[in-house]
């Protein structure tokens, strides 16, 4: 099973057909045919269940479909092939939560979040979503507005810390600061918002104020490369990271432009724009989220059993 990452959580290859958008400015969820970006339904309809500038998105143990709603300073839960609402997973407010933004299970089985308007991150209960405690207290190491969250493969948690350009790293049992692992602009970062550890030893963020998609080691986080240059295939606002399992090819969300790009897994070369401008009525793509066929998803709540400054909505664009 592919690493989860924040904005992102990539799913095993095997039956993956289906594109998840979080569309921020309509408060929808948009679904799409992977291979060639065919818009099939909005599978969460706007405004369901009162969501309000949906940022992220995760699969749970249940295979439910978990979305940040920033707005209104929840996490919402549907049935992830109807779109149904099922509830407020984390209540309005649950533990001082203001501006959820990434989310991401943790390999404890439990709920992390990044509150953005308070510089924490909270840890809920994965059965139920009760607050357990502020993991990593509020302005720990610096910490200025965090959006993604991962955790790593050797089990701790990264953070984006879009105020301060940095990736944090902490300790993934006790939440303890470890180190900037991503040092504060290096490479160029300018407003990190999702990051993707890949197969190949590296680590992928999306630079959303440069347009950009930064390479940095796995390891040590030493910068490598621009994977990304500057506005390719006119990227324009990249948020959203994920990988096609179809071809290994790396997709980015374009925010300012409201569509979804695709690049080379070797070199970064623009390849096309898989959703186009609007389809749908995409508007403002946050998160994504490779989802498999119905068949697999039980599968996978069996594995998974057992194993700019956006405080609020981004309504001024660029």
């Amino acid at each position: 099973m592919a690493s989860a990452i924040l904005g992102v959580f990539v799913l095993p290859a095997a039956g993956a057909t289906e594109l998840f958008v979080a569309s921020q400015q309509d408060d929808s969820v948009k679904r799409y045919f992977l291979p060639n970006g065919t818009f099939l339904d909005s599978v969460v309809s706007p405004r369901s269940g009162n969501l309000d500038g949906p940022n992220d998105l995760a699969f749970g143990a249940d295979g439910m479909l978990y979305v940040t709603s920033s707005n209104t300073d929840n996490v919402k839960r549907y049935h992830t092939t109807t779109g149904t609402f099922l509830n407020s997973f984390v209540t309005a407010g649950s533990g001082g939560l203001d501006g959820p933004d990434g989310l991401a299970f943790g390999p404890d089985g439990n709920l992390f979040v990044s509150s953005s308007a308070t510089n924490g991150i909270k840890r809920y209960f994965g059965p139920t979503g009760a607050f357990i405690n502020n993991f990593v207290p509020a302005g720990t190491g610096g910490l200025n507005t965090p959006s993604a969250v991962t955790f790593g493969p050797d089990g701790d948690l990264y953070v984006a810390s879009f105020g301060d350009d940095t990736i944090k790293r902490f300790d993934g049992q006790s939440g303890f600061l470890i180190s900037n692992f991503v040092t504060r602009n290096s490479g160029g970062l300018d407003g990190p918002r999702d990051m993707l550890f890949g197969t190949d030893g590296y680590l992928y963020v999306s630079s959303f104020n440069t347009d950009q998609v930064l390479r940095y080691d796995a390891n040590t986080g030493q910068f490598i490369d621009t994977f990304v240059t500057r506005a390719s295939g006119n990227l324009n606002g990249p948020w959203g990271l994920a990988i096609d399992p179809e071809d290994g090819m790396l997709l980015v969300s374009s925010y300012n432009n409201d569509s979804v790009k695709r690049y080379f897994s070797a070199n970064g070369a623009f390849l096309n724009t898989i959703i186009t401008q609007a389809s749908g009525g995409l508007n403002g793509p946050t998160g994504l989220l490779v989802v498999p066929e119905p068949a697999t998803i039980g599968l996978l709540a069996i594995g998974a059993a057992c194993a700019m400054r956006p405080l609020r909505r981004l309504r001024n664009r660029r």
